[in-house]
């Protein structure tokens, strides 16, 4: 990811937000946010991935690492994320964007990844369990967005 992918990140986040249940805020990012979080992730190091059409430069997806709590103790774990554009779905995007993420984590002085997951995000589960990780807990009812209770679904895939 580059500073010229950052409008199409910020684009495919913010139809996360206002369509699925993905990301638990109701609130979009703004051009600043989004620069910001760019250079959050680039001054900790983290991988920020894009996928781009092959035939061109359209941003189809993103994925990224980043701490998954901010004490010591969890520095050997990373939260990542993972957004696909609702035109690039069903195509292997997520897929790819997952593999090369753990690629780098593998590279990185890292235990394991997690994930955070809406119990009903069936497909993005079933991605995950593909790539051998575990569920590991899962918390009903603990979020909410659209008045609606969400459960949380923490997987987890322990890196060699």
């Amino acid at each position: 990811m580059t500073a010229a992918d950052l409008e199409a990140v910020r684009s495919i986040y913010n139809y996360s937000v206002e369509k699925t249940t993905a990301v638990w805020t109701e609130a979009t990012r703004s051009d600043a946010e989004q620069r910001a979080w760019f250079a959050e992730k680039q001054a900790g190091g983290w991988p920020a991935l894009v996928a781009v059409e092959t035939d061109g430069d359209a941003v189809l997806g993103f994925a990224t690492l980043g701490a998954f709590r901010s004490q010591p103790g969890f520095c050997r774990t990373a939260e990542h994320s993972i957004h696909v554009s609702p035109a690039a779905r069903r195509r292997g995007v997520g897929r790819e964007l997952l593999e090369a993420l753990l690629v780098r984590a593998s590279a990185m002085p890292l235990w394991a990844v997690v994930g955070v997951i809406s119990a009903d995000n069936v497909a993005s589960l079933a991605l995950h369990e593909s790539f051998g990780f575990q569920e590991v807990g899962r918390f009903p009812g603990v979020g909410v967005k659209w008045d609606r209770r969400l459960d949380a679904v923490f997987v987890q895939k322990t890196l060699a």
